[in-house]
């Protein structure tokens, strides 16, 4: 993912920041469903905070040489938790004695004390807001990667080249055609060992790209049906140039 992108997202929603306040002030205060539908789909804006904090996160990784410590995450997955995880802590700080004095105090710590009664300011609860949202994918993958290396046994060799090496929208997508077609040989996918020998050839260590892998179906000739797929994937996700431990 180009960061670049992330980012013109991210200034684009701190643009309208009196709409994110709005947004968040409502649904932790409004017990009105239809409402409150609306004002999920429009804080669903808020997933590119994830993703440009991962795409942060990879960079640091890999200006450091740290890539082995952080398990790549599902782009899918980011959209589906961070689509739920901020209205859900929009509801929580109105509802929850605790967190909805914190978020009172972040709304009006900048104003004045003789105009708290008439003005709320929404840049501190904002960058509340946002950071914790930024940080949610990015404490999972480090989480992550810590759980498989020190507690989980070994899951032994994965088939790299199968379909089910891959998202959760891709796996789901696949699996729907999976009974029409016949039983195929499947091999590729040998990039992935690589990523499992050498997490430092990564160039893309947070976010994984299996899905834009490109699945190449082989004949024999015209007559008959593929004798085997072939999955490829292309040669830029692979940093070149390592750097050192």
């Amino acid at each position: 993912m180009d960061p670049m992108i992330a980012l013109a997202f991210l200034v684009d929603i701190w643009l309208s920041i009196g709409n994110v306040g709005v947004s968040v002030l409502r649904a932790s205060q409004n017990g009105d469903l239809a409402v409150n539908m609306l004002n999920i789909l429009y804080l669903s804006r808020t997933v590119w905070f994830g993703y440009f904090a991962l795409c942060l996160t990879a960079f640091y990784l890999r200006r450091y040489a740290k890539q082995h410590l952080f398990a790549d995450i599902d782009t899918t997955m980011v959209a589906i938790s961070v689509t739920l995880y901020g209205p859900l802590v929009s509801w929580l700080s109105g509802n929850v004695a605790v967190l909805a004095t914190a978020y009172q105090w972040c709304f009006t710590a900048p104003v004045p004390p003789e105009k708290i009664s008439q003005q709320n300011e929404l840049v501190l609860g904002c960058v509340v807001y946002t950071l914790s949202i930024a940080c949610m994918p990015v404490t999972y993958g480090f989480t992550a990667a810590f759980v498989r290396k020190r507690l989980l046994p070994s899951l032994g060799t994965r088939d790299y080249s199968s379909y089910l090496y891959n998202t959760i929208k891709n796996r789901a997508l696949l699996s729907l055609v999976r009974p029409f077609r016949t039983a195929t040989p499947s091999r590729g996918g040998a990039i992935y060992a690589l990523f499992h020998l050498n997490p430092h050839c990564k160039n893309s260590p947070t976010l994984s790209l299996s899905g834009a892998d490109c699945y190449l179906l082989c004949y024999e000739n015209e007559e008959t049906l593929e004798s085997e797929i072939v999955r490829l994937r292309g040669s830029h996700h692979v940093a070149l140039r390592l750097q050192r431990r």
